[in-house]
């Protein structure tokens, strides 16, 4: 099985074995942790937030009022606004 496939499984599985209300992006990349699949911060919240627009259209599923709800409440990663000040040692964070 290519590491492609690997990765995609567990994406879907994670959706599929953990009940709706307990669903994090945390959860998410802890569960693909778990797997031994080596996650890349960018591609986890791009499958997770995928997964859940997907979940979410779905308006036959209990599961989609969960999407939506995280979907909602979805935050930008606080490291994408880390800037680097020269006159200081430690990065900021805007």
């Amino acid at each position: 099985m290519s590491c492609s496939v690997e990765r995609e499984n567990v994406y879907t599985e994670y959706f599929k074995l953990i009940p709706y209300g307990i669903w994090s992006l945390d959860g998410f990349v802890t569960y693909a942790f778990c797997k031994d699949i080596y996650v890349d911060k960018t591609i986890a919240h791009q499958e997770f937030y995928g997964e859940l627009h997907c979940i979410g259209n779905c308006v036959v599923l209990q599961e989609a009022k969960r999407a939506r709800e995280l979907l909602q409440q979805k935050k930008v990663s606080r490291c994408s606004y880390v800037k680097w000040d020269q006159s200081q040692s430690l990065p900021r964070y805007y």
